[in-house]
């Protein structure tokens, strides 16, 4: 598993910004940014987990943001 703030600029790279980020792993757009910035102390390692599935979905399987299936609006 590769540091949060790497996968967050590789999907920068696809045009994925951190509020996108943020609404499909449930959590505040500045959460990503300080996980970007490696700003933070300690992150749910769901958050973590479901940030790399992310990465592979968009960035090594080249399929659409839309298509994530990310944490679940209430």
């Amino acid at each position: 598993m590769a540091e949060p703030h790497t996968y967050i600029a590789d999907l920068a790279d696809f045009e994925v910004n951190q509020y996108l980020i943020a609404e499909k792993l449930g959590v505040n757009q500045s959460t990503i940014s300080r996980m970007k910035n490696k700003k933070f102390e300690k992150i749910d390692y769901r958050v973590v987990n479901l940030l790399e599935k992310l990465h592979t979905h968009v960035c090594i399987e080249k399929r659409p943001l839309k298509t994530f299936k990310g944490v679940k609006k209430k």
